[in-house]
């Protein structure tokens, strides 16, 4: 009866696993060999992706610098949140707004699925901001921004917008969101070297999660610019990888036994 078990347990686990697998992830950096003769509308730069990038407008100024030129530098050495020196820089000069968008693969995400990049925006004019979010075909449903006069990153989703409580660094953050629900996610948000801060909420709009778009907004006030980085969509959400760990205690357990 014990060998049953654990024979079933494996197999639940090979299942879980290869469930994963055939859901991504995909992933991008900015240090990728098709972009260091810039970054371009219609690149399909990383692995595992369908889609390109799409840019709005097409022949927005968009290219791979190393995000360490804002704020202080690089004064701790750490290369922020670089790749072999980039990230991809989004620059605004002027009453401007610049886009860069890619589709999820292999389609919307799913419910346990997990998305994660690296963002790192500062100095933005009371009316400037600077974004990653997720959208549906029709509706922006997660927001996380710099925004002009605020100290702290900010949420939009159906609550509204809301104070991350995470102070806005010259570092960079690393951003994960899992989807828990067809409307409800789980944030985690990790300053370069600090602590990881989470919140949990609803999405805001509706539709099944598609595009990832990060983007620019200036206020006129003169040159902003915005870093994002090491993109991944979907990889496994915490449930999946919690309950990848109780298949594997189980097993260890039954072996024991």
């Amino acid at each position: 009866m014990i060998v049953v078990r654990i024979a079933f347990v494996f197999a639940v686990a090979l299942a879980v696993a290869a469930t994963a697998a055939a859901f991504g992830p995909a992933s991008d950096f900015a240090n990728a060999a098709v972009y260091q003769d810039g970054w371009y509308d219609g690149e399909d730069g990383g692995t595992g992706f369908d889609y390109p990038w799409t840019f709005s407008p097409t022949l927005a100024p968009f290219t791979v610098e190393s995000s360490t030129q804002n704020g202080d530098g690089d004064s701790n050495s750490d290369g922020d949140i670089d790749t072999v020196g980039k990230s991809f820089t989004i620059r605004t000069n002027g009453n401007a707004i610049y886009a860069a968008l890619r589709f999820l693969t292999p389609g919307p995400l799913q419910i346990g699925d997990r998305v994660a990049y690296d963002f790192d925006a500062v100095g933005f004019g009371i009316d400037g901001f600077a974004n990653c979010d997720l959208t549906s075909q029709s509706a922006v449903r997660f927001d996380l921004r710099v925004t002009g006069g605020e100290v702290n990153y900010v949420i939009l989703d159906a609550a509204g917008s809301n104070d991350s409580g995470v102070p806005v660094t010259d570092e960079g953050i690393h951003v994960a969101l899992d989807l828990t629900g067809a409307d409800t996610y789980t944030l985690r948000v990790t300053p370069l070297g600090g602590a990881t801060t989470e919140r949990s909420g609803t999405l805001a709009g509706a539709g099944d999660i598609a595009i990832f778009r990060c983007g620019i907004a200036n206020d006129a006030s003169g040159l902003n610019v915005a870093y994002f980085n090491s993109v991944v969509v979907p990889e496994p959400g915490a449930a999946a990888a919690a309950l990848a760990a109780a298949l594997a205690l189980t097993i260890a357990k039954r072996r024991r036994a």
